[in-house]
């Protein structure tokens, strides 16, 4: 089986809940730089403080701060299998995870972008919710308040198609060699995001 991947995509492709079923099924460990930037952050570690004073101020974080912390994401894997989720979004990202793993003697396995149209990103930003309590990310149509966890949910204020046409734009621009890069590589593999998540999974998994 393939171990090491990278979920590409614009927003609300679905790469976050394809993450958390590689992670739930087949024991994927997750790197996600959001969630390690909190994790650090709520460690006190200098990289973390670093971090978290860019994101306080509305400061993008560059590329040498998000590679640092996969860097120590990866120095504490003992091997196994893994996931990035969110990363990379740039050539200069791409080209130093493959350093990074290459002085493990790892690389990426497989890289899997997740293709939506715009219509249907559109629909997704109109129907994303979060849980508060758990930080649960779903599409939730109709009147649902509440996770099934019991936590509340809300809609975050930067889920709207204003922000969502920007985000794109930055995609086209950043991330779309990196497609190009995966491709070169002969690790990329194309998948229709439009169905249901399960089938993403499904399919995915004939990757591996």
């Amino acid at each position: 089986m393939k171990q090491r991947l990278v979920l590409l995509g614009p927003p609300l492709s679905g790469k976050g809940t394809l993450a958390e079923k590689l992670s739930a099924k087949l024991w994927f460990a997750t790197a996600a730089p959001g969630a390690i930037l909190r994790e650090e952050a709520a460690a006190g570690t200098e990289l973390g403080k670093r971090a978290a004073s860019l994101t306080e101020k509305g400061n993008l974080l560059d590329d040498t701060t998000i590679n640092s912390l996969i860097s120590v994401w990866i120095e504490r894997q003992r091997g196994g299998a893994f996931v990035f989720d969110g990363y990379p979004r740039t050539i200069g990202q791409a080209s130093a995870l493959d350093g990074l793993l290459m002085n493990r003697n790892w690389r990426v396995d497989l890289a899997v972008l997740l293709e939506a149209d715009r219509a249907i990103l559109e629909n997704r930003v109109a129907t994303r919710t979060g849980c508060r309590k758990c930080g649960r990310i779903f599409s939730t149509k109709g009147f649902q308040s509440y996770c099934s966890c019991g936590g509340e949910l809300f809609r975050r204020s930067d889920d709207t198609v204003e922000v969502l046409e920007q985000r794109l734009a930055e995609y086209s621009e950043k991330t779309a060699p990196v497609i190009e890069f995966y491709e070169r590589a002969g690790t990329l593999r194309r998948v229709d995001a439009t169905t249901s998540a399960e089938d993403v999974f499904s399919v995915v998994q004939t990757f591996l």
